[in-house]
């Protein structure tokens, strides 16, 4: 029995600071203490960044635009709250003077998108500069709408983003793709097509690799085995190698889940993208390959090679798969969602030891081939849409791809097959071989030559961004002269025209190059863009323009010949490693910079005569590096330390079982009631938690006494409004009259907002007089709620009182003229 609380309805209540809150937002989050005392609790040190796009679930009934307005906007940063209608009216109202900021907007979820647009949202994407946050109410979340208003808003946001990610090719992929210039030596096209006719089995870290890793153990000669990097450790424990290990991501948690592959068998094959993490590239110990094309440029040195698929490393695995040209694609662990205990990871993996089950995780909702319905994040669901069509594109070249976990998400081109349905050929395969066979073995003569070309390369490009700074600057200078005071018009139109002739030149003679410059700079050339209602601009604003613009080429090709420089120093350090005579110190050093002790190890294995001539102090240096390796392997990394710091497992967990109640999610309840039971003994607040887990799954399945026994174990601190409120449905289901008015009359107590649904109570239970008292007192408060004063109307009119039935549906009709029937009613009673 849920209490009505529309907004049509509701009221907006003032606290004793004289500002205005709905209950059915905030509840009593603002009762007590000023909106500026409970936000700064929250927020003093949130939404404070400049230069940045804001995208704010909920207003706190506008209190939180208030008081960031007051506190100060960033500069440069602006705020699109995304809200419920049914409030939007209130806080234009109230809080104009705000909005009428460029910078500050609100709108329903359904046109947040065209409202980011219009407020210039691109050139925030551009810049990476995008921050969901939640107000007060979507933390809280009294109203589970603002999950879903969240959900919605992410779902589209990371769309938005992965388009511009992929449409830019952010500066830190470029950084790393320099960074590993040297080791990115071979490409992927060199094994093309060379398993014919196999079967590949990838391997993911989803919850399903536990179940069936000993089943891939036992077909490990009969499976080409390509392995996601971050289950090394996994891996490792359960004593399998695979053939082919992948990793693609440039960032430094990419090293801190997947540090294991480099304990690997060097009889594995790394294969990586071209911006893969550097740690990872430059101290494995084995043959590798690359993914993608090796400069950012136009150069021989690109090869038409295997592109680094995303947006995931499963996703780039599976590319590799097909590109082998095999028949059939096993996948394992290739979950993409959560297991039915909550699990996202196998074990071995950071979440997994960090984190455990993810009992207050609330995501998406898909299907696994099971036919369970169970959640995953945005990520997931994007890497499956894509997992799905780069599987069609197989299907159409002739290679079948199979997932063996029936726990898995369902796509609607990859089938289901248990591994009990499998079988193989008696031949085996050493796919080990077959691999160190295709992939060469190069001299130190090749290696040296390979280098030496690279940096020719470089050097060329260095010549041309010189030559592409000294115009840009040139073309600063003639704007700051085009608009300068000036009689002779002659001279400014001058400048007009050789600026327009360095801007033909950079688009024709250097077209390739300045799309690339543009495309590593987007952080300085975004600052150009202007609102899309930018139709007149004054001259100083033109100038403004034009200085932005050639500024953003100068720091771009300032920005990128210091990278290419520090990629010349390391070609010199790797050139330097190869020497047979002179100093260490120099390649040393680079190490240590980039954080990479463990090419000593490699160093000592290709210049074993080398290191044999060493002296003692020169050897105790390579032994340090060992160390330092070493720690490096095994130190808790800086992920697992950040995700112990911020562990809050059973945080969200009560709004999460709000949520699949609304949802009738029952088996979703069921799971969770059990991982809340597995996990009492390691946290206190689980045991209340769990009963509550199964007191609203036995309202899903209709079990009301089972429900009411469970509430029971809860004291009434431990219940919301809303547990109040499904608490009361259940005594009125039972026929335990007694104990909804009580439970009504708690609610009543908590908030004015429960007195309709406490007068209603009073009046099936016969005590009219106190239920008119309880309308009256209500209506006192909200004298426009025209459903309350209808009960009123229809309970005087019952029980005889003609007159008083008469003067509230004179109200009603004050209040709502149209309504004929009220008309008619009142006509009747003034007879």
């Amino acid at each position: 029995m849920d209490h009505d609380t529309s907004f049509t309805m509701e009221q907006a209540q003032t606290n004793n600071f004289g500002e205005f809150y709905f209950y059915s937002s905030n509840a009593k989050s603002f009762e007590k203490q000023s909106s500026s005392e409970v936000l700064d609790k929250y927020f003093s040190q949130v939404f404070v960044k400049e230069d940045t796009f804001y995208l704010i679930i909920g207003a706190d009934s506008g209190l939180l635009i208030r008081y960031l307005f007051e506190k100060g906007l960033p500069k440069g940063a602006r705020f699109l709250f995304i809200e419920q209608p049914q409030y939007i009216e209130h806080i234009k109202t109230h809080y104009s003077l705000q909005l009428a900021s460029d910078n500050i907007n609100i709108c329903t979820v359904e046109h947040w998108l065209d409202t980011a647009h219009s407020m210039t949202l691109d050139a925030y994407l551009y810049q990476g500069n995008i921050q969901v946050g939640q107000a007060l109410c979507a933390i809280d979340m009294h109203d589970t709408t603002y999950h879903e208003i969240n959900t919605m808003v992410s779902a589209e946001l990371d769309n938005a983003i992965a388009k511009t990610i992929a449409s830019l090719g952010y500066h830190e992929f470029i950084e790393r793709q320099f960074a590993n210039i040297c080791e990115n030596q071979f490409p992927t096209y060199l094994i093309k097509d060379h398993f014919k006719g196999k079967s590949a089995i990838i391997l993911a870290g989803g919850p399903s690799l536990d179940e069936h890793i000993e089943w891939v153990k036992l077909h490990q000669d009969k499976l080409l085995i390509i392995a996601v990097s971050r289950i090394s450790r996994r891996l490792i424990q359960a004593g399998l190698t695979p053939h082919i290990v992948v990793c693609v991501d440039p960032y430094p948690v990419s090293f801190d889940v997947s540090r294991e592959l480099l304990k690997l068998d060097k009889k594995t094959v790394f294969v990586h993208s071209i911006s893969c993490h550097s740690g990872l590239v430059s101290q494995w110990h084995g043959k590798k390959l690359y993914l993608g094309e090796r400069l950012p440029w136009s150069s021989p040195l690109n090869q038409d090679n295997a592109p680094n698929t995303g947006p995931t490393v499963t996703n780039a695995a599976y590319t590799m798969a097909v590109h082998l040209g095999v028949e059939n694609i096993l996948l394992i662990g290739v979950d993409l969602c959560n297991s039915r205990t909550g699990m996202t990871h196998a074990s071995g993996s950071i979440e997994a030891d960090v984190k455990g089950e993810n009992l207050n995780f609330i995501g998406e909702r898909v299907s696994t081939y099971e036919g369970y319905s169970t959640q995953t994040t945005i990520q997931y669901l994007l890497a499956a849409e894509a997992l799905n069509q780069q599987a069609e594109y197989a299907k159409d070249v002739g290679v079948s791809t199979y997932n063996l976990s029936i726990n898995a998400i369902a796509l609607d081109n990859i089938e289901y097959v248990g591994t009990e349905q499998l079988s193989f050929d008696a031949e085996r395969e050493d796919f080990f071989n077959q691999l160190d066979n295709a992939i060469p073995d190069f001299s130190q003569s090749e290696i040296l030559s390979d280098i030496s070309q690279v940096s020719e390369d470089i050097q060329h490009m260095l010549g041309q961004l010189n030559k592409i700074e000294s115009l840009a600057k040139e073309a600063l200078h003639c704007n700051k002269m085009l608009y300068q005071t000036n009689d002779k018009a002659t001279d400014n139109f001058s400048y007009k025209l050789r600026m327009d002739e360095i801007e033909a030149k950079l688009e024709q003679d250097y077209q390739t190059l300045a799309t690339f410059i543009k495309k590593f700079g987007i952080q300085y050339f975004v600052q150009c863009l202007q609102p899309s209602d930018s139709e007149y601009l004054e001259d100083t604003k033109l100038e403004e323009m034009g200085r932005v613009y050639y500024e953003a080429y100068i720091k771009s090709t300032e920005s990128l010949t210091s990278l290419l420089l520090d990629t010349e120093k390391r070609i010199v350090s790797r050139l330097l490693e190869f020497e047979d005579t002179g100093s260490i110190e120099p390649f040393i050093k680079q190490w240590r910079q980039d954080d990479q002790p463990g090419r000593a190890i490699i160093w000592r294995e290709n210049m074993k005569s080398r290191f044999q001539a060493l002296n003692n102090e020169e050897k105790a240096q390579l032994d340090h590096l060992d160390a330092l390796y070493e720690q490096l392997l095994t130190d808790s990394t800086h992920s697992e330390k950040e995700m112990k710091a911020t562990l809050a497992p059973l945080d969200g967990v009560k709004q999460k079982i709000n949520i699949l109640f609304k949802q009738k999610r029952i088996d979703c309840m069921a799971d969770l009631a059990l991982g809340l039971e597995r996990c009492q003994q390691k946290y206190e607040d689980a045991v209340s938690l769990c009963h509550l887990a199964r007191a609203y799954f036995f309202i899903l399945t209709e079990d009301f006494h089972s429900a009411l026994a469970e509430f029971e174990y809860l004291t009434l601190e431990e219940l919301s409004d809303g547990d109040l409120q499904q608490l009361a449905s259940i005594a009125l289901n039972l026929k335990m009259a007694a104990l909804a008015e009580s439970v009504f009359e708690m609610l009543a107590h908590r908030n004015i907002i429960y007195y309709p649904s406490f007068a209603k109570i009073l009046q099936l239970n016969g005590k009219i007089p106190l239920a008119i008292d309880v309308y009256s007192k209500y209506l006192s408060f909200n004298s426009k709620d025209v459903q309350a004063w209808l009960n009123v109307a229809q309970l005087y009119e019952d029980t005889g009182n003609k007159e008083s039935a008469r003067m509230a549906y004179q109200v009603i009709s004050e209040l709502y003229p149209e309504n004929d029937s009220v008309i008619k009613k009142l006509a009747s009673l003034q007879a």
